[in-house]
C-alpha cells in the first residue's frame, strides 16, 4: 500500500529574503533569481500574494523571456521572438501597463 508524505520543510527552491527597503517595493524577484521582501510586510496573505506575483517573473527569466540591467529591462512574450528594450529610466517599476507586469 502506497502512502504519500509532505516533507516538513519549503519545497520552493527560489530563496526568498525580508529585506529593509528604502522606498515603497513590497517585493522584488531579483537577477540573481531570489526574491526579497520588505520586512514591513507583515500580513501573511499579502507575502503570499507578494510571492506568488514574483515567482511569476522568476518563471520568465528561467524561461528566457525576461532579463534586466542596471539601465534596461529586456522582455518578450516567447522564446521565438526578439527582446524588446525598456530603459528603466523612462517607466515606473511595477507599472500594471508594462507586458510583463499583466499576468
Amino acid at each position: 500500500m502506497a502512502f504519500k508524505l509532505n516533507p516538513p520543510y519549503n519545497t520552493n527552491p527560489t530563496p526568498i529574503y525580508r529585506v529593509r527597503d528604502q522606498d515603497d517595493t513590497l517585493g522584488r524577484a531579483t537577477d540573481k533569481l531570489t526574491i526579497t521582501i520588505n520586512d514591513k510586510v507583515k500580513c501573511p496573505k499579502l507575502e503570499k500574494e507578494i510571492i506568488a506575483h514574483e515567482e511569476k517573473h522568476i518563471k520568465d527569466m528561467k524561461e528566457g523571456k525576461l532579463w534586466y540591467d542596471d539601465d534596461y529591462v529586456y522582455h518578450r512574450e516567447n522564446t521565438s521572438t526578439p527582446f524588446k528594450k525598456y530603459k528603466r529610466s523612462e517607466m515606473t517599476e511595477g507599472d500594471k501597463s508594462l507586458p510583463w507586469e499583466h499576468a
